[in-house]
């Protein structure tokens, strides 16, 4: 619908006409910075793969196998389809931190880390070396522990 002459007329009588009111309101699209697909999410395959490794009881668990489902849409939503996270909270009807949270899990998985984001770390037992020598003796004769760098 446009504006009738007698609404234009009256608002010039308002507003300039050489005012950037006039003559710079205009509808435009959303702009969005470019985002770079990575390599995981460019086919099926991968993406399958992707799922496994962070879920691999898929296949006989009822809650990995739901989990694993909203992931596969936040990759086909955010990653694929170019979608920020608030459009793809707001499809799925899930709150914008929980979005949040699973991209950056899967993007966590796709580094190879843990989705929890731990890394996990085995610890042994300290190695104490004992250096045996003329002084180095306890009262009982037995050779004292020391820890040698």
């Amino acid at each position: 619908m446009s504006p009738s002459s007698d609404t234009l007329g009256a608002l010039r009588n308002l507003v300039d006409a050489k005012d950037g009111f006039m003559t710079g309101h205009q509808i435009c699209k959303v702009r969005r910075p470019k985002r770079v697909l990575p390599d995981w999410a460019r086919t099926q395959k991968s993406i399958q793969e992707l799922l496994l490794k962070a879920f691999p009881k898929l296949k006989t668990e009822e809650r990995q196998r739901q989990r694993a489902g909203r992931w596969a849409m936040v990759i086909q939503l955010y990653f694929r389809s170019g979608k920020s996270y608030r459009e793809t909270a707001e499809e799925m009807g899930e709150k914008v931190r929980t979005i949040e949270m699973v991209i950056r899990s899967i993007h966590r998985t796709a580094k190879g880390h843990p989705v929890n984001g731990r890394l996990r770390v085995k610890r042994g037992r300290a190695v104490i070396r004992t250096v045996s020598g003329d002084g180095d003796k306890d009262p009982i004769g037995e050779p004292r522990s020391q820890l040698t760098l």
